[in-house]
C-alpha cells in the first residue's frame, strides 16, 4: 500500500494489522488508537494530523512507518 500525509490512519492500520503495538512502541502518545475515542478519531485522522499530534516531522514519520512495515 502507498501512503502519503493525506492518507488516513485507520487505512494503514487496517492494511498493516500488526503496526498499532509498534506505532505505540515509537511514541507513547499513539497508546490513544487503542482507547474508544482513538478509534473513533482515527476514522478521520491523516498522517499529517497525527504527525501534529506526536509532534513527529511528517516526513520522518512517514519514513518511521515505512520502516515499520517493511518489518512486519
Amino acid at each position: 500500500m502507498e501512503f502519503n500525509e493525506n492518507t488516513r490512519l485507520i487505512e494503514i492500520l487496517k492494511a498493516y494489522p500488526g503496526l498499532e503495538p509498534k506505532l505505540k512502541e515509537l511514541d507513547s502518545r499513539f497508546s490513544i488508537i487503542s482507547s474508544p475515542m482513538g478509534k473513533l478519531l482515527m476514522k478521520t485522522k491523516t498522517v499529517k494530523d497525527v504527525s501534529n499530534y506526536v509532534k513527529i516531522p511528517v516526513p520522518d514519520l512517514l519514513s518511521e512507518l515505512d520502516k515499520i512495515i517493511h518489518t512486519l
